[in-house]
């Protein structure tokens, strides 16, 4: 068993959206590329600031590490 077990998935989730607001989700993409990256530059902020001595390192390469991940499932959108 997964943490996700049960749970829907993004093209699930985006047609329930669609299904019950009425809006479009023909940009969903997009959104998701842009979500990407915005996440992506906070947490780097966090491995910016571990490099200056004022954050925990050890979080700090967790958060950096992930951005890598979102910037690359970005690019993969894209």
């Amino acid at each position: 068993m997964t943490p996700w077990d049960g749970f829907p998935t993004e093209a699930e989730l985006a047609a329930r959206y669609a299904d019950i607001t009425g809006a479009s989700v023909a940009d969903l993409n997009w959104c998701v590329v842009l979500a990407c990256f915005k996440l992506g530059i906070l947490q780097e902020g966090t491995y910016a600031r571990a490099a200056a001595g004022q954050a925990e390192r050890a979080t700090a390469d967790w958060m950096h590490a992930t951005t890598i991940k979102l910037f690359e499932r970005a690019l993969s959108r894209m």
